[in-house]
């Protein structure tokens, strides 16, 4: 069974944003039709785009790290249960979740490929 990407519209509304493959390719649901937008290492704990560039990762204790040009930044982070959290001037913000996650990988990916950035 895949994991499917919810993104939180605030309230108790969501839509779905996507899906990851148990291979841990991620693909969005763009205007109904999958769109693939990258894939997960999961050894590694790694995100790669669809241009196999690393975006970012996932540390041991569910923490996501952003790769960018000037470095590395804490992002958010995924809870047990699969609920991914931003930070935005040090507040947490709910963007989503990712229900039937075999792996803390996925919620990052969410994250870095689907669930927009606050």
């Amino acid at each position: 069974m895949d994991a499917l990407i919810y993104r939180d519209l605030g309230g108790t509304a969501e839509n779905l944003a996507g899906r990851i493959d148990r291979q841990g390719k991620v693909y969005g649901l763009i205007q109904g039709e999958d769109k693939y937008c990258g894939w997960i290492d999961y050894e590694e704990g790694d995100i790669y785009n669809s241009d196999n560039e690393v975006l970012g990762w996932i540390e041991a204790e569910g923490e996501i790290i952003c790769s960018t040009k000037d470095g590395e930044e804490a992002v958010g982070y995924v809870d047990v249960d699969g609920e991914v959290f931003a930070f935005k001037d040090e507040i947490e913000i709910h963007l989503g979740r990712v229900a039937d996650m075999q792996d803390s990988a996925e919620a990052a990916a969410a994250m870095l490929l689907l669930l927009e950035r606050v």
